[in-house]
């Protein structure tokens, strides 16, 4: 998960924090561990470097990863 550097009052930064998606094998809707969120949800890792760059056109800068599971 990518946290970011808090705001001077203590909050997160808008949309943060982010996350990766869970791997498609996690049994979350069927396993009584992920129903009642006895155990945290794991996240596909993040590999590779991580690049930060205006991609889209809107000037604003994106963060752009690589994940375990072929997702960028």
């Amino acid at each position: 998960m990518a946290r970011s550097t808090p705001c001077a009052d203590g909050s997160e930064l808008p949309g943060f924090p982010v996350h990766t998606d869970p791997p498609p094998h996690l049994p979350l809707t069927t396993s009584p561990a992920f129903v009642q969120n006895l155990v945290p949800v794991s996240y596909a890792p993040i590999i590779g470097g991580v690049a930060v760059a205006a991609i889209d056109g809107d000037g604003q800068q994106e963060i752009i990863v690589g994940a375990e599971d072929g997702k960028v």
